[in-house]
């Protein structure tokens, strides 16, 4: 019976995964005897992954002793008969275990069972973060038994460990705009972690006027779009107001990754054209040919200061929301005839942008240089352009 109950004792610590754990059974529960050798004490049956020592100790002189497996050494001191066995570092996410032979004659000995966790790291450093604009210092936990490297991508953001803690101190940010770096974690099998982290406060570096550009267009050298202020409305939700409009886009923004999201079919208000009433949607083009104006298709932009062209600005990119050979490549601002997106009362496209642009109008950077053309292109007279296909 004793040897079912080690088998199933080691079997239950072999776990791979566990962040715990199981706590050093009875001496007698792990050990294999034969004749009179017995096992007077033992420190420990279970390693860490990070590995250590544990003595065994007999009530006889020890001929000699062995373990079955290369990760763990084994040193006898015949003196005090106690064995000394030495568990290397577990890289693995596996468990592994192993038995300790201690002899005091050929006929007469001991087995001993040890186990070994596997390699286990978790912290509750998110892999998006957003820090306020104030000199701070945030302390995270870490579950793992080798201490792990880390490492800052920016000067204003230190990272370092210190056992299960992980501490990163940022200095104040006062340059007016976002700013960006990625903590990386290097645990000892080499494996990674990253955490994306921005230093912003929406009202004051990235809320504002910007350029919504046609990247299509500004690719071939043809500045084309308009001006949009991008704030916060009276309800507390950000959107994208257009001047030239005098109605305002509703997104989704996430704080932690600075992302703003347009979704298809957002309804933006009634705009009067000569005589006629339309009631204007934000609809996403698509590779397809096709408008959608399903709430479901999304696109967004990641609001950063880019250091080369010293703006504020972001690219819109598909979000994977329509399937895995359509991708959405523009927004339009349509036109229907009545308070509901649909075919029938498709009346055309008021605007577009092909790939658009967000670029940050007032700040010292290359975007100046399109202010006076801005100035021309958002207020360029409007009309209705019918789309090939709409759905």
């Amino acid at each position: 019976m004793k040897n079912i109950k080690a088998l199933i004792i080691a079997m239950t610590c072999m776990g791979g995964l566990s962040l715990y754990s199981c706590k050093d059974n009875a001496t007698d529960d792990m050990i294999q005897s034969n004749r009179q050798l017995k096992v007077v004490s033992v420190t420990g049956t279970t390693f860490k992954a990070a590995g250590g020592e544990n003595t065994i100790t007999v009530d006889h002189p020890i001929a000699s002793a062995y373990a079955n497996v290369d990760w763990a050494t084994v040193k006898a001191d015949k003196g005090t008969n106690s064995v000394l066995v030495t568990a290397a570092t577990n890289d693995s996410k596996q468990s592994r275990h192993a038995t300790v032979v201690v002899k005091s004659s050929p006929a007469d000995s001991v087995i001993v069972n040890i186990d070994q966790y596997g390699f286990v790291f978790s912290t509750s450093l998110p892999q998006s973060l957003l820090l306020s604009d104030k000199a701070q210092a945030q302390t995270y936990t870490m579950e793992v038994d080798i201490p792990p490297t880390v490492a800052s991508t920016a000067d204003w953001l230190k990272a370092t460990v210190n056992g299960d803690k992980l501490s990163l101190e940022a200095t104040e940010n006062a340059t007016g705009h976002p700013r960006n770096a990625t903590v990386t974690i290097t645990t000892s099998n080499g494996s990674t972690y990253t955490s994306n982290v921005t230093q912003a406060e929406f009202n004051k570096d990235i809320a504002g006027e910007y350029y919504l550009l046609d990247g299509d267009s500004l690719a071939a050298g043809i500045t084309y779009g308009t001006m949009v202020d991008f704030r916060v409305n009276k309800t507390g939700a950000k959107e994208l107001y257009f001047p030239q409009l005098a109605l305002s886009l509703s997104v989704a923004w996430n704080d932690a990754t600075s992302t703003l999201t347009m979704a298809g079919g957002t309804p933006m208000g009634p705009f009067v054209m000569g005589k006629t009433t339309y009631y204007l949607f934000a609809d996403m083009i698509a590779t397809d040919g096709y408008v959608y104006w399903d709430n479901s298709v999304t696109y967004s932009a990641t609001i950063a200061y880019d250091e080369d062209n010293k703006a504020t600005m972001g690219e819109f990119k598909d979000d994977g929301t329509i399937d895995a050979s359509t991708q959405v490549n523009g927004v339009s601002i349509d036109a229907f005839k009545d308070n509901e997106a649909s075919n029938d009362n498709y009346a055309g496209g008021l605007m577009s942008f092909g790939n658009p642009i967000l670029i940050k109008a007032d700040e010292e950077s290359g975007a100046k240089s399109l202010r006076r053309s801005a100035k021309a292109f958002h207020k360029a007279p409007l009309k209705l352009a019918k789309r090939r296909l709409v759905k």
